[in-house]
C-alpha cells in the first residue's frame, strides 16, 4: 500500500485505513439509494466509526498522516478524512485532502470532518465567501455550506446571495444542484423566475434537486408548475410529478395513477407508482407483472417488494436488456443483466392478505405503514420512504394542491 510509513502497529492501521476508504465510497452511494433503509445506513456507520478507532489506537503520527496524504493516494486521503477528527492532522489538511480526492468524493470530506471543526469550516466559507470564484472552488463552497445546516456563523445576504446567484446558473450541474439544496436547507428565499428556470433545467438532477427545495419551502412555483405538467406529462416534468406524488392524499392519488399507467410509458412508469406508496398501486403494479415485458415486469416486481417486504420470486431466471436493473454501485457487474422474474399469481395471494390490514390513507415501506410523523421512529422504513415523510410533514396539504387531468 503505497504512502503508509506508520511504526506503531502498522499491520493493523494498514488494514484499517484499507478497508475505510471503499466503505466510505460505498457510504456515499448508499445514502440516496432507495432500497437502502435508514438501519443499513447506520450499520455503515458503525464499521466506519470501528475502523477509524483501529487506526486512531495505533499511535499515528502527524508526520505520518501527512506523508500519506502527500502520497496522492485517493482511497487512502479519503481514509485520512475518516479519522481527522480524532488526530492531530497537520496545518491546513483539507487544502490537501480536497487536491488529492475526485470532485464526487468531496462530500466525504465534509461529512465526515468538516462538519467536528466548525470554526475550520466557517474560516472556509468566509474565506470562499469572499474570493469566489476565484479562490474556493464553489461546488466545495457549496458543500461546507451544506456541512454548517443549522449554524448561524454563516450569515444570510450579501456574499452569501451572490454566492447562491452563481450558483444557480453555472455551467456545471452539480453546482446548480448543489445550490438549491443550500437553499432548501437554509431556508433562503428564491424568486419565481429562479425557481421555473430550476424546475425546467435541462439536467434532470437539477430540476430534481429544485423541486425538492420549493416543496421544502412551500412555493407556490411548484404547485403551479404541477398543474402545467400533469397536463404536458413530457419527460422534463418526470421529476416535478414525481414530487407531487409524494405529497398526493389518498383521495387526490387515484387520478396520478392514471397518470402512471397511461400506454408506452414503459418502466417509467414504475417510479411514480412506487413514489405515490399508498395501497391502492400495489394491484396496478401487479398488472404490470407480464412476464412479456420483462424490464417491466422485473421493475413492478422489485416495487411490489418494497412496498411490501413481501418476496415474490419466481422461479424463472431473465436477462435483462442493458439499462435496466438497479444502479451499478448497487450490484456486483455480473449481476446487473439478470434477474428474477416476479410471480403476479402469488403476488395477487399474498397481497389478498396483507391488503385488509392497512390503511388506505398511510404510505407503504416493506410492509409497515408510514405516516408523517412516526417514521423516523422506525429504522427498518427506508431512507426514501422517511424522507418524504419529512417532506409531507412539512408541506400544507389542501393549501394550493394541482388539478389533474
Amino acid at each position: 500500500m503505497s504512502g503508509w510509513t506508520a511504526q506503531a502497529r502498522p499491520g493493523l492501521a494498514e488494514g484499517a485505513l484499507d478497508d475505510l476508504g471503499p466503505l466510505l465510497r460505498r457510504r456515499l452511494v448508499a445514502r440516496d439509494a432507495p432500497s437502502v433503509t435508514r438501519a443499513g445506513l447506520a450499520e455503515i456507520d458503525e464499521r466506519i466509526a470501528a475502523l477509524s478507532a483501529a487506526v486512531v489506537a495505533c499511535g499515528v503520527t502527524a508526520e505520518t498522516l501527512k506523508q500519506t496524504l502527500e502520497s496522492g493516494d485517493p482511497e487512502l486521503a479519503l481514509a485520512i478524512v475518516a479519522v481527522a477528527p480524532d488526530l492531530p492532522l497537520p496545518g491546513p489538511w483539507w487544502q490537501q485532502a480536497l487536491a488529492v480526492l475526485p470532485p464526487a468524493w468531496w462530500p466525504v470530506v465534509v461529512d465526515h470532518t468538516l462538519r467536528w471543526h466548525p470554526p475550520a469550516l466557517v474560516a472556509l466559507c468566509t474565506r470562499g465567501l469572499a474570493t469566489t470564484p476565484t479562490g474556493v472552488p464553489l461546488r466545495w463552497l457549496l458543500e461546507c455550506l451544506l456541512a454548517l445546516h443549522g449554524r448561524p456563523a454563516v450569515s444570510a445576504g450579501g456574499p452569501l446571495a451572490a454566492c447562491l446567484k452563481s450558483g444557480l446558473v453555472d455551467p456545471s450541474p452539480t453546482v446548480r444542484a448543489l445550490a438549491w439544496e443550500v437553499i432548501a436547507r437554509r431556508g433562503e428565499t428564491v424568486d419565481a423566475r429562479s425557481a421555473q428556470l430550476g424546475m425546467r433545467d435541462p439536467e434532470a438532477a437539477v430540476r430534481q434537486a429544485c423541486v425538492e427545495a420549493l416543496v421544502w419551502m412551500s412555493h407556490p412555483s411548484f404547485v403551479q408548475e404541477a398543474n402545467h405538467g400533469l397536463v404536458r406529462r413530457t419527460a422534463a416534468d418526470h421529476e416535478v410529478i414525481l414530487q407531487w406524488a409524494r405529497l398526493t392524499t389518498a383521495d387526490a392519488a387515484p387520478p396520478l395513477v392514471r397518470v402512471a399507467m397511461k400506454p408506452g410509458q414503459g418502466v417509467l412508469c414504475v417510479p411514480l407508482l412506487s413514489t405515490i406508496a399508498l395501497p391502492l398501486v400495489v394491484p396496478a403494479l401487479i398488472t404490470l407483472m407480464d412476464p412479456r415485458d420483462v424490464p417491466l415486469a422485473v421493475a413492478a416486481g422489485r416495487a411490489f417488494h418494497l412496498l411490501t417486504g413481501v418476496q415474490i420470486d419466481s422461479a424463472q431466471r431473465v436477462t435483462l436488456p442493458p439499462g435496466t436493473g438497479q444502479a451499478a454501485e448497487e450490484l456486483d457487474q455480473d449481476l446487473l443483466a439478470t434477474a428474477w422474474l416476479p410471480d403476479p399469481e402469488r403476488a395477487q395471494r399474498r397481497w389478498a392478505d396483507l391488503s385488509p390490514t392497512l390503511d388506505p390513507g398511510r404510505r407503504l415501506s416493506a410492509g409497515r405503514m408510514v405516516g408523517e410523523g412516526d417514521a423516523a421512529n422506525d429504522p427498518a422504513i427506508s431512507t426514501a420512504a422517511w424522507r418524504s415523510a419529512a417532506m409531507r410533514a412539512v408541506y400544507i396539504h389542501g393549501e394550493r394542491r394541482p388539478a389533474h387531468s
